[in-house]
């Protein structure tokens, strides 16, 4: 019962409320929207949430790698949207993006790929030469990585429960 619950939540989920002012009128050039993305060669999903789509990009990579933080993000991400366009993601092989990933395909370098991959279509489809960075447990590697490895995408990377080598 726990399991069919649990994939409920991180798979059912098909929409995100629109974000609205103290009136509940939606905010004029918000974001909010669920979307799916191809990135090298496997869909993935995307949670996108701001008060103005013009503000900067903040790119939200969870831990796990399997514990997708979109599900949760109502809970502590409403403040951030105020200030950036925060793009939080289902990594290949978690929440909505569970699916038939080849199991050869979940390495750390193809997850690093992706990052990489993802991180230059949101750049173009939101016209940025740069966005932020949060990595939580496993996607502080990713994030400390991908910022080491293309410091001219990333404005700045935050770490939370920083892995350590």
């Amino acid at each position: 019962m726990l399991v069919v619950t649990l994939a409920t939540i991180f798979i059912g989920c098909a929409s995100t409320p629109p974000i609205r002012d103290d009136k509940g009128n939606t905010i004029i050039n918000s974001i909010a929207i669920m979307d799916e993305v191809v990135l090298n060669g496997a869909t993935q999903s995307l949670l996108i949430r701001g008060e103005n789509r013009d503000n900067p990009l903040l790119l939200f990579l969870h831990g796990g790698p399997g514990n997708p933080a979109s599900v949760f993000s109502h809970s502590y991400q409403r403040e951030m949207e105020k200030y950036f366009t925060v793009v939080q993601w289902d990594q290949r092989g978690s929440g909505k993006s569970y699916g038939s990933i080849p199991a050869e395909s979940m390495t750390k370098d193809q997850f690093l790929a992706d990052t990489h991959a993802l991180i230059v279509l949101l750049l173009k489809r939101y016209d940025k030469q740069k966005l932020y960075l949060i990595g939580h447990s496993w996607g502080s590697f990713l994030g400390i990585t991908t910022a080491y490895k293309y410091p001219e995408l990333i404005h700045a990377y935050v770490g939370t429960g920083q892995m350590v080598v």
